[in-house]
């Protein structure tokens, strides 16, 4: 009875386990976009093949919320409601939203990006993502895993929150800090961000070595 039963739990136990938790021990290593920095712009394609750069997504904004992203990833895509939400609450009032994608298998070849594709269609995800072929703007901004999110002041492209969206990305129905929402609440309100600083919680972005 015990191997029948190990028959279907280990599946769905490797099955998680392809997609790697951050470590509990990260930490800063100096790279990357910290609090106060100031982004470099970039441009990147979207899903239609169009350009599209951090400028153009700031323009006439008031801050863009910069989402580091997976359409494998079982805590990115369990955060797909939460960012809808956001993006409802927030875009008519100055806020710019897009997510990333960085890992090597969602981003270049024809057949993965007609996959993510579909899949931003099947999600109506009703704002832009990005393909950071070669995770180089991942590796610019520092991103760790997905989602790994920065919101970014389009009047002087200063970082003002870089870290988690909520507490607890793996389990929406026991979120008790969604801490972008809160940063966001604080600026459009003139008020500096409580929190400006978490850790980034989700799947390590599977980057391109070498």
């Amino acid at each position: 009875m015990k191997s029948f039963a190990l028959a279907f739990v280990l599946p769905a136990f490797f099955a998680v386990m392809s997609y790697d938790r951050v470590p509990e021990n990260v930490v800063q290593d100096g790279k990357g976009y910290a609090v106060g920095a100031v982004v470099a712009d970039f441009t990147l394609k979207d899903l239609e093949g169009k350009d599209t750069s951090l400028k153009t997504l700031a323009t006439g904004k008031k801050y863009v919320v910069v989402d580091f992203w997976s359409r494998e990833c079982p805590a990115a895509k369990g955060c797909e409601p939460a960012f809808a939400k956001l993006n409802t609450d927030f875009s008519g009032k100055g806020v710019a939203f897009v997510h990333v994608a960085s890992n090597k298998q969602e981003n270049k070849a024809e057949g993965d990006v007609a996959k993510t594709k579909e899949y931003a269609k099947k999600s109506n995800i009703a704002f832009p993502i990005l393909l950071d072929v070669e995770n180089k703007i991942a590796d610019t901004f520092g991103g760790k895993s997905t989602p790994h999110v920065y919101v970014i002041d389009a009047k002087d492209m200063k970082v003002v929150y870089a870290g988690a969206l909520n507490d607890n990305v793996w389990k929406a129905d026991t979120v008790k800090k969604e801490y972008v929402r809160e940063a966001l609440d604080l600026l459009l309100a003139g008020k500096p961000v409580a929190t400006p600083s978490t850790k980034p919680e989700g799947c390590t972005i599977k980057r391109v070595v070498g």
